[in-house]
């Protein structure tokens, strides 16, 4: 039974998102060719705070890959995969649409975030924006599908990191909450 708040898709404000990353290089940015795309995330509130948990695509491999290099490339990006903390979200057509990476999820106040309007980009004509925003509808359905599960290994990753019980295996691929919520209620302060 589905009992948390619908999720929507926010981005973030890159000045806070940097600042963010410098007090922690755990923290996702957009980079390089990535910065022409939003960097897109689910928005949950935890103990009053609301935490940004960003969303990643399903790997791509070139096709220019030789077999040898593609096994390679696979076994390498499985292997980040088992040390990283996130949930897959597949449609009901069992499709593989995107992943939400609960160990990267980081404070953020209200102000720093926009919400992303699928009907805007729906009914846009270009057709990069209406292909996109059908991509973030199919993911908005499957999310809220399952975000109960979300919800909660939101929450089991939130208290394992406060209480310093993280699998080793694990803290090195996480943001180091205990620091970010620290930046966050500062910035609070400072911005008030």
């Amino acid at each position: 039974m589905n009992t948390q708040p619908n999720l929507s898709f926010y981005k973030i404000n890159e000045t806070y998102i940097e600042s963010l990353q410098i007090i922690d290089p755990d923290v996702r940015i957009s980079t390089g060719d990535k910065r022409t795309r939003p960097y897109v995330g689910i928005v949950l509130t935890i103990q009053d705070r609301l935490f940004f948990a960003p969303l990643s695509s399903p790997a791509k491999f070139p096709s220019t890959l030789d077999s040898n290099e593609l096994q390679i490339a696979k076994a390498k990006k499985s292997n980040i995969e088992k040390r990283r903390i996130s949930i897959k979200v597949i449609s009901n057509k069992q499709v593989h649409l995107c992943n939400v990476i609960i160990g990267k999820i980081i404070p953020v106040p209200k102000s720093q975030i926009t919400e992303i309007s699928i009907q805007d980009l729906l009914s846009s004509t270009i057709s990069s924006e209406k292909k996109y925003g059908d991509l973030l509808q199919k993911e908005y359905y499957a999310i809220n599908a399952m975000k109960d599960i979300i919800y909660t290994k939101v929450l089991r990753f939130y208290t394992k990191s406060l209480t310093n019980t993280l699998p080793k295996h694990n803290k090195t691929h996480c943001v180091n909450l205990q620091k970010a919520i620290a930046y966050h209620d500062s910035w609070i302060e400072e911005h008030l």
